[in-house]
């Protein structure tokens, strides 16, 4: 994985702090719909409860 080394990279990467979460949040969210065998488009046009549901089928998100 990348991940290690692309963190180093993030803080000179992008404008602002914001910037640089926005980026992390979405590679979390495309990484853990990779390792499920999501679509990444789906995934990034879902509703947030949308993908709460489906994280709960999978047992990977508690439930609240």
């Amino acid at each position: 994985s990348r991940a290690p080394s692309l963190v180093l990279k993030l803080p000179e990467s992008f404008r602002t702090i914001d910037g640089t979460h926005c980026f992390a949040t979405l590679r979390r969210i495309l990484e853990t719909a990779r390792n499920l065998g999501w679509n990444a488009l789906e995934t990034l046009e879902a509703e947030a409860s949308e993908l709460r549901a489906k994280l709960n089928q999978t047992g990977l998100l508690p439930d609240t």
